[in-house]
């Protein structure tokens, strides 16, 4: 049993796949995404909400953005940093959220249990720490279902899941 103490480069990544291998896809990035949100590797991205850039992706910067209109938007978690550099609809990869990919995530909960798995947690954004991670469920705004526990007993310890059909966009979810 750890304590972990989570840092900047904490993120989420692909834990395993039923294809072999988790599948990527190059999404382009929106260019109406603010210049303090740009998209680093590990963090959880959806299709922006906007008329103008539905098929492009930006950063899910909190747990309130999963509720309300954006709710099916999920595209999956980056592979990879937003260049950043100023080009016009760069492209970056992201593996993305289907059904047969599981990704890691890091929690906030004091001693994970292996009674999460098959549970629903909630994902929230840790803006000081630029990262993803879930949290016990309120009722609202589950994103993500346990599939495994690899550690039991950490504080801010690790879990196995996968995002939730209903979060997901239908362009990312492919069987």
């Amino acid at each position: 049993m750890a304590d972990i103490t989570h840092s900047s480069r904490t993120a989420i990544r692909p834990y395993r796949s039923r294809a072999g291998s988790p599948r990527i896809q190059a999404i382009p990035v929106a260019s109406t995404r603010a210049s303090t949100a740009a998209i680093a590797a590990g963090q959880v991205v959806l299709f922006d909400a906007t008329s103008t850039s539905n098929h492009k992706i930006i950063r899910c910067s909190s747990n309130s953005a999963l509720n309300g209109l954006i709710t099916t938007t999920i595209a999956g978690v980056a592979a990879q940093a937003d260049p950043a550099d100023g080009s016009v609809d760069p492209k970056i990869s992201v593996w993305t959220a289907d059904p047969n990919t599981e990704f890691i995530f890091p929690t906030k909960i004091a001693g994970t249990a292996s009674s999460l798995v098959g549970t629903a947690l909630s994902l929230a954004y840790d803006s000081s720490l630029a990262m993803h991670f879930l949290m016990a469920s309120t009722g609202a705004g589950e994103s993500v279902w346990v599939t495994d526990v690899p550690n039991a007993g950490d504080t801010n310890g690790f879990v196995v899941g996968k995002f939730q059909s209903s979060r997901v966009s239908n362009a990312v979810w492919v069987k």
